[in-house]
């Protein structure tokens, strides 16, 4: 049985995606990490290993040199995951040599994009455990791609919006498990769960915590605890090919089971990325990094903060629908839900404040240059999709305006994102505001930021 209000949510994401996607859009404006990650597809694909001659990524800022070879620093597992998708496109005849940008194209479409909008589904089947109407749902599952800054990473060749749309998969099945009148009959779901959740983590390390929490969910069920036990057990048999996959490929590169990107970002001296990291710029002249005081550490540390929550990487600056978010999730907490939803609601919270706190303790680069907190997209749609509990409750007119001018500019930026998520050079400010102005003027785009002022932007 078709449900229009079901399909019209994955629908309305391909159509708004399919125009956007970068190889279309922008055909020479690729990061650096897109490069390297197509160039690493095409290295399974032709030579079977992701290793790359060096020499050919010399001023590529996301290859990693190891054993005298480059790779990129995304996790292993994902170039690789990307080789299948991009064996069965060249199986139906698009090939890199004759075709590279269709290619490209396809495989962005179908690895990227269509997952997403298929987890758009799974977001309007979840949202029934709230009890509200077919319409609100939809509403949520779209503002969960569209007002989060997951629809902005849908058009480009990176992990986060497949890890994304992972992770939802992979509590999507830990809800049906709740819902289902027949839980025994639900089994396949635990070990789809456990799958989705393990290859986002292995293809995305910001995704790691749904792994971490998926077993806490199924022990949360009030079910006998041999039946809990027995689906710990079924998750593990989901999560081991993933994991398999990844042990097998990430020690050989990096020397433990860290993926590259981990290395490069606490600037481990033993394998340091091909493009070294550069000392901070004082009025136009190179000097030493800055004293490592604790006035000094507590200062960058302060600055971070604020520039992944209200500055110019932020989630709440960039999507203040969040808000909104959150008092679902406090509501979720504090009245009669299930267990697993109370442990899912708390647990994303948690996942969340905590790679804030990551983040905000180390050295990695914020933001990564590009638009908006990718590094936080693994837990925003999870958590909007709380805001069900708060469309639940009455409230004052005034409420519901500022509620829907919050969506409006959420979406907004999210779209806006969605023309340069991930541009050559990334961003030195605002992300929203640069976004703009290198969408409305397209013949004088944006200088690259310069190495020093990169430098100084991720400290």
């Amino acid at each position: 049985m078709v449900r229009p209000w079901a399909i019209a949510g994955p629908v309305l994401i391909l159509i708004l995606a399919a125009p956007l996607l970068r190889p279309l859009r922008a055909q020479s404006q690729a990061s650096d990490r897109e490069a390297i990650n197509l160039a690493a597809v095409r290295a399974v694909l032709e030579n079977g290993t992701l290793a790359m001659d060096p020499s050919a990524f010399r001023h590529n800022e996301s290859a990693y040199l190891a054993h005298g070879k480059a790779f990129t620093v995304d996790s292993p597992a994902f170039p690789t995951v990307l080789a299948g998708f991009a064996w069965m496109i060249q199986k139906a005849g698009v090939e890199f040599d004759t075709n590279p940008l269709f290619l490209e194209y396809l495989l962005i479409l179908f690895a990227i994009t269509l997952p997403s909008a298929l987890a758009c589904g799974f977001l309007y089947r979840m949202g029934r455990i709230f009890e509200i109407r077919r319409g609100w749902r939809m509403l949520i599952a779209l503002a969960c791609v569209l007002a989060t800054g997951w629809f902005s990473y849908c058009v480009v060749l990176l992990p986060y919006a497949p890890a994304a749309a992972l992770v939802v998969m992979a509590a999507a099945s830990i809800i049906h498990l709740v819902t289902a009148k027949k839980p025994a009959l639900a089994v396949g779901w635990i070990v789809a769960g456990g799958f989705c959740a393990a290859l986002a983590a292995a293809i995305e390390p910001t995704a790691l915590w749904s792994l971490l929490l998926m077993p806490v969910l199924i022990l949360a069920q009030p079910h006998p605890w041999r039946v809990r036990l027995s689906g710990v057990l079924l998750l593990i048999a989901g999560a081991a090919a993933p994991i398999a996959l990844h042990m097998s490929i990430n020690p050989p590169i990096t020397g433990d089971f860290l993926p590259p990107r981990l290395h490069a970002d606490f600037f481990d001296q033993s394998l340091m990325p091909v493009a070294m990291p550069v000392s901070i710029s004082v009025s136009g002249d190179d000097v030493e990094p800055l004293d490592a005081s604790s006035w000094v550490i507590i200062g960058r540390a302060i600055n971070r903060l604020i520039t992944l929550t209200i500055g110019s990487h932020g989630i709440l600056s960039h999507f203040p629908v969040l808000l909104i978010a959150l008092g679902g999730a406090v509501i979720i907490l504090h009245r009669h839900w299930t267990r697993p939803i109370k442990w899912l609601a708390g647990g994303t919270i948690l996942a969340m404040l905590g790679l804030i706190l990551i983040n905000t303790g180390t050295r990695t680069q914020v933001g990564e240059l590009m638009f908006a907190a990718p590094g936080l997209l693994a837990t925003l749609p999870i958590l909007l999709l709380f805001s069900g509990a708060w469309l639940r409750r009455r409230h004052h007119k005034l409420v519901w305006v500022l509620a829907g001018i919050a969506l409006s500019i959420s979406v907004g930026i999210t779209m806006i994102g969605a023309t340069a998520p991930a541009p050559p050079g990334g961003y030195s400010g605002y992300t929203a505001a640069e976004a703009v102005a290198r969408l409305l003027s397209p013949k004088r785009p944006l200088e690259p930021a310069p190495a020093q002022t990169r430098a100084a932007a991720i400290r």
